[in-house]
């Protein structure tokens, strides 16, 4: 069985700033066993942060280690904020 998708079609989403696929949580283990990355509303923006660090470019490189940072931080508050609501 593969849960991929026949033909993309984004339908309503077809501004959506990063190819992404919704799925539902009973489909979620299957999803990454055929290679889906689990991520979140931050990925995207790591990802491309780590494309700018791996720059040869130093500038580009420390403006890509800036972004990481602070990717990193705001996660870090989010989680944070995601606990204390319990």
């Amino acid at each position: 069985m593969d849960p991929g998708h026949p033909t993309l079609s984004f339908g309503k989403h077809k501004q959506a700033s990063w190819v992404h696929f919704d799925i539902a949580k009973s489909k979620k283990a299957l999803a990454i066993q055929y290679g889906a990355i689990l991520t979140d509303r931050y990925g995207p923006l790591e990802h491309t942060a780590r494309l700018l660090m791996a720059d040869e470019r130093p500038d580009v490189r420390a403006l890509g280690q800036r972004k990481f940072d602070r990717i990193m931080e705001v996660r870090g508050r989010a989680l944070s904020l995601e606990g204390e609501r319990g």
